[in-house]
C-alpha cells in the first residue's frame, strides 16, 4: 500500500507542526514615577490676579492632577498584567 505524495506531505506537516514552539511575550514592569511636589502659592500672592485668571489656574491645576492620576492608573494596570 503506497502513500501518495499529498498524504505524505500532510503526515509530515502534522508531525513537524507538533514540534513548533509557542512565542510568549514578557512585558517588563514600568517604573512608577515619584509624585511631584509643587510649591504652594499663598492667597495673598493670588489677590492681584483677575477672577478669570484665578479660575483658569484652578482648572489647569485640577486637570494636571487628574492627568497624573490617570497615567499612574495606566502604569499600575500594565504592571498588574
Amino acid at each position: 500500500m503506497a502513500i501518495s505524495k499529498t498524504s505524505s506531505f500532510i503526515l509530515l506537516a502534522c508531525l513537524v507542526g507538533g514540534c513548533a514552539t509557542k512565542t510568549v511575550y514578557v512585558r517588563d514592569p514600568l517604573p512608577l514615577p515619584t509624585p511631584q511636589v509643587y510649591p504652594t502659592i499663598s492667597a495673598e500672592a493670588l489677590e492681584c490676579l483677575p477672577q478669570e485668571a484665578y479660575t483658569d489656574l484652578v482648572v489647569r491645576d485640577s486637570m494636571r492632577k487628574e492627568y497624573a492620576r490617570e497615567l499612574y492608573e495606566i502604569i499600575s494596570a500594565h504592571n498588574a498584567e
